[in-house]
């Protein structure tokens, strides 16, 4: 091709992508007020503000997002992140606020923070999310926010040494989460909860029960509890009743005692004991095993579990306990760590899943080579008649690896599908291993 050939070529490309670009330019310039705000509603707020200088059109767009997300953790920005976000309050155009979510140290600006709450309140925020570093001084929240009959959601994250309120009013608050927060007593948690009439969905994140003995965690709506316990403190009773509760996921070491109250209505349940090798460990596992059997017992009824393998291996410190038989699960996670297949834990667990048709290995599984020609005996029922599926994550193909997956290949009668994710797969090795079905690999 010529050199004239090749100018014009060139002149054709730059011509068509700057057209293409002025198209791009018109599908966003023709888009409504209403589908604009809606995608402005993703941005943080420091960059929703900076749209105002785009154009004529976009200059004071800005003011009605109704989604305001606040976020800078920088100190030497602090200063200016408040005066910004006063600003964007100051000029708001819309009557009512969806979302209002601000994330800084309070250090000396606990009043301007407070204002800016009183400020998202007063336009009727319904979804309010707190995220505060206090360092070791006390703080305060408008005494108001606790009585707010307009929101939906409430995060509190407020490090540290923030203390609950005894006395609640949120007449229409369907999701609460609590991280580091602490209760003083018996009877300010039970009025705390007590005005929540609508609690659906409750999270609590390394909070404290203070002086509490004894709690009970009861709304007539609750569906879903997440609790990720403190490592230390314990002595105190925890009562979660509610007859409409389909999720519960425990994280912790079991300190505090848990128990679920009315917990047939449960459906999926993850119970995650994390353990300590230590003097202390030997001290208290046997006690931490009775609570994980109380736990398990009490969800017996799941469809879908996920444990750790510290959780089931715990119970071994009390064999006397018989695990219960899940009529109703057939999903079963192990996450946290890669397990060991010759676990005997693992093994009695499988023995009480008779209609078990998803495993799936979160971290990985492994196998001696020591256990050649190894077996479970008894054979745990669901491998022989309904076990279809085996997930393996973290795979490594490494011996021990591969001889795990050569023994569920050999005892999984009626296996349908095998995922096998990680970073070296060798997938040639795999696929030539002996199978006792036939099952589909899916690499991922």
């Amino acid at each position: 091709m010529s050199e004239s050939g090749q100018d014009v070529d060139t002149k054709n490309y730059k011509r068509r992508k700057f057209q293409n670009g002025d198209v791009e330019r018109n599908i966003i310039k023709n888009l409504p007020d209403t589908m604009l705000l809606h995608i402005l509603s993703f941005l943080p707020a420091k960059d929703v503000l900076k749209t105002s200088i785009l154009s004529k059109r976009w200059r004071h767009l800005w003011m009605s997002v109704s989604n305001l997300d606040f976020e800078e953790w920088i100190a030497d920005k602090r200063t200016l992140f408040l005066t910004s976000a006063e600003r964007a309050m100051m000029w708001r155009d819309v009557p009512k606020i969806e979302k209002f979510s601000i994330a800084c140290e309070v250090l000396d600006g606990a009043c301007r923070i407070n204002a800016l709450i009183s400020n998202a309140l007063c336009f009727k925020v319904q979804d309010l999310s707190l995220v505060l570093d206090n360092g070791s001084e006390t703080f305060m929240l408008p005494h108001h926010l606790f009585f707010c009959p307009t929101l939906t959601a409430l995060k509190l994250q407020i490090t540290d040494n923030f203390q609950l309120p005894s006395t609640t009013c949120f007449p229409n608050l369907n999701e609460l989460k609590l991280s580091f927060c602490i209760f003083s007593d018996e009877q300010s948690i039970l009025q705390f909860f007590g005005g929540c009439p609508k609690l659906q969905k409750l999270t609590l994140n390394e909070c404290e029960w203070g002086d509490a003995k004894f709690v009970c965690i009861s709304t007539p709506m609750l569906e879903s509890v997440v609790i990720c316990d403190v490592n230390w403190g314990g002595g105190c009773q925890v009562v979660i009743s509610g007859a409409k509760v389909k999720s519960f996921s425990y994280s912790g070491e079991l300190k505090t005692n848990y128990c679920l109250y009315s917990s047939s209505s449960i459906i999926d349940a993850c119970i995650e004991v994390r353990s300590k090798s230590s003097i202390e460990r030997e001290r208290r596992e046997r006690e931490a095993a009775y609570r994980v059997h109380k736990l398990i017992m009490e969800c017996c009824n799941v469809k879908s579990l996920v444990l750790s393998p510290d959780t089931i291996e715990i119970l071994a410190y009390a064999e006397e306990l018989d695990l219960p038989v899940f009529p109703r699960l057939t999903h079963l996670k192990l996450k946290r760590k890669c397990i060991d297949l010759s676990c005997r834990a693992l093994h009695k667990l499988l023995q009480k899943l008779p209609h078990l048709e998803c495993l799936d290995f979160g971290m990985g599984i492994f196998l001696s080579k020591k256990h050649k020609n190894f077996i479970w005996d008894p054979m745990p029922p669901c491998l022989l008649t309904k076990l279809k599926t085996i997930k393996i994550h973290t795979f490594s193909a490494t011996d021990k690896e591969l001889h795990a997956v050569r023994i569920l290949f050999s005892i999984s009668t009626v296996l349908e599908k095998m995922y096998i994710s990680g970073g070296w797969l060798n997938q040639n090795e795999i696929s030539k291993l002996p199978r006792k079905s036939t099952c589909e690999i899916i690499y991922t």
